[in-house]
């Protein structure tokens, strides 16, 4: 989505970096920066800012589900996908056999 927010114990500091920073190119995008009053924003918005960032073991979990007991379903139908590709392989190399044994 490209959005952040930014507090600051300043006002005036606020003021400066939303004036300098405003429609500055980072990344490729434009920035668009405002201050807003305290009015503005929402009770929650900085809740659990102080928590460190923690990311999610994307790779781990792809581990776990590849390695995972596959079900009855699950293996037939894994069987039936490795005999269809076989199955074309086969006829096309037949073809290909075919077609060398023709030119000779």
């Amino acid at each position: 989505k490209h959005y952040a927010f930014v507090e600051f114990m300043s006002r005036e500091v606020a003021e400066i970096v939303a004036e300098a920073m405003n429609n500055y190119i980072m990344y490729g995008h434009v920035l668009k920066t405002r201050v807003i009053s305290p009015e503005e924003v929402h009770p929650e918005l900085f809740k659990g800012a102080n928590r460190p960032f923690k990311p999610f073991p994307w790779v781990q979990r792809a581990i776990e589900r590849h390695n995972a007991r596959k079900t009855p379903e699950q293996l037939q139908k894994n069987k039936g996908r490795l005999v269809s590709r076989e199955t074309k392989k086969r006829k096309r190399l037949m073809v290909r056999e075919f077609s060398h044994a023709s030119r000779g």
